[in-house]
């Protein structure tokens, strides 16, 4: 559970206010990330494509939810499985706007194979 606190509350503000992906400075979005396992969300919003704000909040109203526990969640976002991989397979979920859904797991793939987290499990138990 220690990473996803570093992931949110240490890694990802460091991406903030930079591109997500080159060619997206329109795209907007409220999104969360909802842990299925250990009952917390993250809300994060996408604003002219950058990251401009991420709070902790079980009640945050989003556009899209991606349902996932903390080990998919981990392979995801240090490039061991791409979120459209962890979709079809149905170790994600997408809640909400399914096709803003889809266009974002596929924005999120290019920002993690860009921006992998490079934390190991093992240094956070």
């Amino acid at each position: 559970m220690q990473y996803a606190d570093d992931f949110f509350g240490q890694f990802l503000p460091s991406k903030m206010h930079t591109p997500l992906v080159e060619g997206m400075n329109s795209y907007s979005i409220l999104f969360s990330v909802d842990f299925t396992d250990i009952g917390r969300r993250w809300a994060i919003t996408v604003s002219n494509g950058m990251i401009t704000d991420i709070i902790e909040s079980p009640y945050a109203e989003t556009t899209v939810r991606f349902k996932v526990n903390l080990d998919s969640f981990y392979k995801i976002v240090s490039k061991q499985i791409s979120p459209q991989s962890a979709f079809f397979s149905r170790q994600t979920d997408i809640k909400g706007n399914i096709f803003e859904g889809m266009k974002l797991a596929r924005i999120l793939s290019f920002f993690f194979e860009n921006h992998p987290y490079t934390a190991k499990v093992s240094d956070h138990v």
